[in-house]
């Protein structure tokens, strides 16, 4: 497979990471919004002492934290595509997906962590709707999540990927990393 001949595949996947961010923000705004409903006298502090063993709001904290991040760094790979395509430096791209892909499976490790500790109350959610729904949110986030770490790595071994053919084409070289053929 020249995968240098295929650039739509790389953006293909880039809108499907950014997307699968955007849909992990919305579900964890629709966690925050459901829980609200649910005890509306309660502070949002409660919501995060769901996740109480890696610190107060550590865990939550730390997956916004990794979906914001995406958001901007898969942003302006996106902005800057054509750019990046016709010139990369592809030892950063690399470095880049593989960083991304680590960050996106530590938080779906410590995202569900909850479950396995018992501290997430889904199994009494035959109840309130509201609180089926935060459930629900929260699983539809786990499995995002853990969709977009796959994504990642994935984009991870085809930057791999392109560097070779792209050194095997002589296209690129350790000393000059910047020339390529288009």
């Amino acid at each position: 497979m020249e995968l240098y001949t295929r650039p739509h595949l790389f953006w293909g996947i880039k809108i499907l990471q950014l997307l699968l961010a955007l849909t992990c923000l919305g579900l964890e705004i629709t966690q925050i919004v459901a829980f609200s409903s649910i005890t509306p006298k309660l502070s949002i502090t409660q919501f995060y002492d769901n996740y109480k063993g890696f610190g107060d709001y550590g865990v939550k904290i730390f997956y916004y934290f990794v979906i914001l991040t995406t958001l901007i760094g898969v942003g302006w790979y996106l902005i800057y595509f054509n750019n990046i395509w016709r010139s990369p430096l592809l030892f950063r791209d690399i470095g880049v997906d593989i960083g991304f892909a680590i960050l996106w499976m530590i938080s779906g490790l410590t995202i569900i962590s909850p479950v396995y500790h018992g501290i997430n109350s889904c199994i009494r959610a035959a109840g309130h709707y509201a609180h089926r729904l935060e459930c629900q949110a929260y699983f539809a986030s786990i499995f995002c999540c853990w969709v977009n770490s796959i994504l990642f790595v994935i984009t991870s071994l085809f930057s791999w990927k392109l560097n070779s053919e792209l050194r095997f084409r002589g296209a690129t070289s350790p000393t000059s990393p910047r020339t390529f053929i288009v």
